[in-house]
């Protein structure tokens, strides 16, 4: 716990002196740290050949934007927005409806940044700031499709379908086979989650070493 402390002084230059001072740090430091690969990018481009054209600028802007997104809303979701609603509140039902609420608007905003992925890769050329996609980022962008279409049309309607016959999480039996089958769908979620991730952090710092 000291030397997290010393790491928030440092990075943030204030001295926690509580667990909430500390959970703040650490959320300013994350958010930092995702923003930095996608800010590294940005003075990349300022400081790339004057030949390139506005819509490769734009182009490049737009893909890293969307993986951004997509890496910073899962990495929140899942490890910052959950386990603090549950911590806030009490009931387990109550918190799990509020998450649950939050990851069907962020499979939402998946299909749009599904797209702006899609679409902006389909674009760059090897005359671009960013080359066009090798197969292994293609291979990436195809995985984290099949897995949001996998979470979107088979997990997250299965696990909705076995909340309402659990009921009320606080007073379900733990034995029930419902909830059994629950943990695991959830399981698969998170290690779908921990994939997408992984995919975006490869396909991020693959764009930043292959920039012109």
């Amino acid at each position: 716990m000291q030397a997290f402390g010393e790491l928030v002084y440092i990075r943030l230059n204030v001295v926690p002196t509580s667990i909430e001072e500390i959970s703040a740090g650490l959320t300013k430091f994350l958010i930092r740290s995702i923003a930095a690969p996608y800010q590294s990018a940005m003075r990349s481009i300022s400081l790339g050949p004057r030949t390139c054209t506005m819509i490769d600028r734009i182009t490049l802007s737009m893909y890293l934007l969307s993986l951004s997104l997509w890496m910073g809303g899962a990495f929140f979701l899942a490890f910052v927005i959950a386990p603090k609603t549950f911590q806030f509140f009490p009931s387990r039902s109550r918190a799990g409806t509020l998450v649950f609420s939050f990851l069907k608007a962020f499979d939402i905003l998946k299909i749009f940044l599904i797209l702006a992925l899609v679409a902006f890769s389909s674009v760059r050329s090897s005359e671009s700031l960013l080359p066009a996609p090798s197969l292994p980022e293609a291979a990436a962008i195809f995985l984290m499709t099949v897995s949001w279409a996998g979470h979107h049309f088979f997990l997250a309607p299965k696990m909705d379908e076995l909340r309402l016959v659990i009921g009320c999480f606080d007073t379900a039996p733990a034995d029930a086979p419902e909830r059994a089958s629950f943990t695991k769908l959830h399981s698969m979620a998170m290690f779908m989650t921990l994939g997408d991730f992984a995919a975006g952090l490869f396909l991020l710092f693959t764009a930043i070493l292959r920039l012109h």
